[in-house]
């Protein structure tokens, strides 16, 4: 196993960081953070991190297709999540009840779904510009060059 996966614990001031170690003794290359910042994994190899996030142990050793299949599921996993405490944030800010119905709708669209609806026929323009609440949009048809922007 290349990667250690404790409990961030806050410490006391001037208590120091009990950092874990390889079998062998010497420090991992890498530190993230969990969401909500109640665990830290330290690792060397990526794949493995990637394991970590996606509750997937197995992931370096399943194929490229079953990879893929476990990162788009953490990545809708967390689009849902980041967009819900988006919207708590603008309903708690006061900001939700100057959006219009139709943004609204979009925000509140079920998740089990590819959010969409901020097209040019329901909201009447073709980008998301709605301040008061950031729209999430989960993509993996990327490609790369110039993107116009608002």
């Amino acid at each position: 196993m290349a990667y250690r996966v404790v409990k961030d614990r806050p410490r006391l001031k001037g208590e120091v960081r009990v950092v874990p170690a390889r079998d062998d003794g010497s420090p991992f290359e890498w530190v993230m953070r969990f969401s909500g910042g109640g665990r830290l994994c330290y690792f060397d190899d990526v794949i493995e991190a990637v394991g970590v996030l996606t509750g997937e142990p197995a992931y370096a050793e399943v194929d490229e297709q079953a990879r893929l299949v476990a990162r788009i599921r953490t990545a809708i996993r967390l689009q849902v999540a980041t967009q819900a405490a988006l919207v708590l944030g603008s309903q708690q800010r006061g900001d939700w009840d100057r959006l219009t119905a139709a943004e609204r709708e979009v925000l509140m669209a079920p998740r089990h779904e590819q959010p969409f609806g901020w097209s040019r026929a329901l909201l009447g323009f073709d980008a998301w510009t709605a301040r008061e609440c950031p729209l999430v949009v989960l993509t993996t048809d990327v490609r790369y060059g110039v993107v116009a922007g608002p």
